[in-house]
């Protein structure tokens, strides 16, 4: 699974949004969970592989990316 992320902001809370593609096929990965490690904090991919995680605190976070059918990799 591949994960591409972005954000620009100069505020104190940012969006962070992305793609999940399939690493083998390189194809969108639709409804997968994406979240922050950690927090409450989440969205869904959809149907193009595209999330948007509203409201983030500038700092470091773990982004975690789970789907039916595939398993975790560290």
């Amino acid at each position: 699974m591949l994960v591409f992320v972005s954000y620009l902001s100069a505020q104190t809370q940012f969006p962070i949004s992305g793609s999940v593609l399939d690493a083998d096929t390189g194809k969108p990965l639709p409804h997968a969970n994406v979240f922050l490690a950690n927090t409450m904090k989440g969205s869904v991919t959809d149907t193009t592989g595209r999330f948007l995680i509203r409201g983030v605190p500038i700092r470091t976070f773990e982004i975690v990316v789970s789907r039916v059918g595939y398993e975790l990799l560290k």
